[in-house]
């Protein structure tokens, strides 16, 4: 009886040992993993920030290894005994991030269902078990946040890798003849034409299609090497053509395009899985399934025999509408790739997930995650929580009565100058991240200039008198004369200074000037028809940032004017004759602006302006304070894309 008990406690003890140990873990040694476990495991996004869903906040596991595009990458973590795999697109801000993301090549004796198995350590150790959880894997590249120099044990030794922390890029100058061809990467357009210049495309394989209307698509896979801009030119056919395979074929070969998606195209009820396929000549089904996102494919093909047929075809977008209706009306909504607006929005977007914030001064963020399905209309509220300690002052509004009482930070105590400048700062960033491409010139406006020399003022008031008008570049109108581009919180502008009527020399008596070598008389006779003016013609410069809050957009920038003052029908009494003297006058200054938006949801954004250049430096003659005021349109190519 003693001896049945002890086998039985034994085995038990054996039982709970193989149970605890994960010995499904440990394959070719305890320093390598196996690759796939079936599961159904799924991690919502908040997790890792290197990672993007393709299909919406989550991730779902992985029964096996897939063949990646590029910019897609495996995701592989620990869960509980064993790893798990997940495939997502790859998100190149997180390089900007902290911790830092660094970079590791694939050695060149693996490939990615080789290099997969093993685990990775930050320094060689005898404890298997003390790898890295969280690695990220591509097509020629490992992912790996902290380290610089990561290790892995094979054939019974340490080998190290060496990362960088800045992503592996490069570019691709295309041509075509004849141009103007559309250019579509991996089955999804990119809106360029040839002959265009991509830069900071993430290193790898890319499939090239070119349409362009008249010609076949042509298909071309070019590697993209970090560091380097690669060139390529292509021929198109003409469709008029006939293409023949070469020697005696009993089959015709049929060309399809790259599917935006996984979804691969069926002929008749086959499942095809090149894009270059022999058919047998006659008439057959092509079929490919768009899903939510895409127009689905149902038509017929006629293939001859020893013909190349080509498979012409743009894939559609499906679209559907978005509501985002906030509250508060008036909180600022930032839709994921368009620029944040204020109160309510109502777009017509590609079928997609989109990730929604609002923010509102005294509420909580708030962010959520939609559908947009195609031909509905999908309404997202986002309903704000008002903050229960507004004024920052760690007590709740409640309690103290700030500042629903004594107002923000009107007898309340004020926000601490750190988390003040942390709020101020994250507005900064969203709003540089989210900033469009604006195109903005002036309609009409006025100009008023002050001369900063004494002695150059002097001699201006003799001109210009009391009079105010005209295209004069001193006081007067302006048309059209003022340009500017913003983008991401940057601008630059280029003023035209305008000088049609001149300023005329406005004394009864003559005026004299006298210089080391000559002496000039200004005075004006009209039996000899001699009218002294003064005209100022210049052209500006400028460089510097704006931020936009809601209607109002301010501008600072340093600038440089290149600036003549003309003096014209003056008397040299010298040498006896009539001379129009040019002076050379240019200066710089800093530029201080404000700009009220009407309607800045449109493509055509019109805006009153009102700009200050304070002058610095030493000019020539004189420098200028110089107020410009008027009405100006601006130009928001996003506006029009999303109208």
């Amino acid at each position: 009886m003693r001896a049945k008990l002890k086998a039985c406690c034994i085995l038990t003890a054996v039982i709970l040992v193989n149970a605890l140990v994960p010995q499904a873990d440990l394959r070719n040694g305890d320093y390598s993993i196996p690759v796939f476990r079936v599961g159904q495991q799924r991690i919502s996004l908040p997790r890792t920030d290197v990672i993007i869903s393709e299909t919406g906040d989550s991730l779902r596991e992985l029964d096996s290894l897939p063949l990646l595009r590029t910019g897609q990458v495996i995701y592989r973590y620990r869960v509980a005994n064993r790893f798990a795999f997940f495939r997502g697109i790859l998100d190149t801000t997180a390089f900007g991030k902290r911790p830092v993301l660094y970079t590791f090549n694939i050695p060149s004796w693996a490939t990615l269902s080789d290099i997969i198995q093993y685990r990775f350590f930050r320094k060689p150790t005898e404890q298997y078990g003390n790898d890295e959880d969280e690695i990220y894997f591509d097509a020629e590249h490992i992912y790996i946040k902290h380290f610089s120099e990561i290790y892995y044990y094979k054939d019974n030794s340490w080998n190290k890798l060496e990362g960088s922390p800045s992503l592996p890029l490069g570019g691709i100058e295309i041509f075509t003849d004849p141009p103007g061809a559309q250019i579509i990467i991996d089955g999804k357009k990119t809106g360029h034409f040839t002959p265009y210049t991509f830069n900071g495309l993430l290193a790898g394989v890319y499939n090239f299609e070119l349409v362009l209307p008249g010609y076949n698509t042509f298909q071309k896979s070019v590697r993209i090497y970090p560091g380097n801009m690669v060139t390529a030119a292509f021929e198109l056919l003409s469709d008029m053509d006939t293409i023949y395979i070469s020697g005696k074929a009993p089959y015709g070969l049929l060309i399809l395009p790259q599917p935006p998606t996984d979804s691969l195209f069926y002929i008749d009820s086959t499942r095809v899985f090149s894009l270059k396929t022999r058919l047998h000549p006659g008439t057959h089904r092509l079929r490919w399934n768009g899903a939510q996102m895409y127009e689905s494919i149902d038509t017929t093909i006629t293939i001859s025999e020893g013909v190349v047929a080509y498979f012409d075809y743009v894939f559609k977008r499906r679209y559907g509408v978005l509501r985002v209706v906030p509250s508060p009306s008036d909180a600022e909504i930032c839709i994921e790739g368009i620029p944040c607006k204020i109160g309510e929005q109502l777009l017509e977007l590609p079928a997609d997930r989109y990730t929604i914030s609002a923010f509102h001064l005294g509420f909580i963020n708030l962010k959520k995650t939609v559908t947009v399905t195609p031909d509905t209309i999908t309404v997202c509220r986002m309903d704000l929580t008002q903050m229960p300690d507004i004024d920052g002052d760690g007590f709740v509004d409640s309690v103290d009565e700030c500042p629903r009482k004594y107002g923000l930070f009107g007898g309340c105590p004020k926000m601490k100058p750190g988390e003040a400048l942390k709020v101020k700062t994250e507005e900064i960033i969203n709003f540089v991240k989210t900033d469009p491409l604006t195109f903005g010139f002036s309609l009409i406006g006025g100009i008023n200039r002050v001369p900063t020399s004494k002695r150059f003022g002097k001699l201006l008031s003799s001109f210009s008198g009391v009079k105010i008008g005209g295209i004069n570049n001193y006081r007067g109108l302006t048309i059209v004369n003022n340009y500017h581009i913003q983008y991401r919180g940057l601008f630059t502008g280029l003023e035209l200074g305008q000088w049609i009527g001149g300023l005329a020399f406005q004394r009864d008596d003559t005026l004299e000037i006298a210089t080391k070598e000559r002496k000039y008389l200004i005075f004006n006779d009209t039996i000899n028809i001699i009218e002294p003016v003064m005209y100022i013609p210049s052209t500006a410069i400028c460089i510097g940032l704006h931020y936009s809050w809601s209607w109002v957009n301010m501008v600072y920038a340093i600038g440089y004017q290149w600036e003549d003052i003309i003096l014209d029908q003056i008397y040299n009494a010298t040498d006896d004759r009539l001379e129009r003297i040019t002076l050379n006058n240019d200066w710089w200054f800093h530029q201080i602006g404000v700009e009220a938006s009407f309607n800045f949801d449109g493509f055509i954004v019109p805006s009153v302006y009102a700009r200050i250049k304070l002058p610095f430096g030493k000019p020539e003659l004189t420098r200028w304070l110089a107020l410009q005021t008027g009405i100006q349109f601006k130009l928001v190519p996003s506006n029009w894309k999303n109208r």
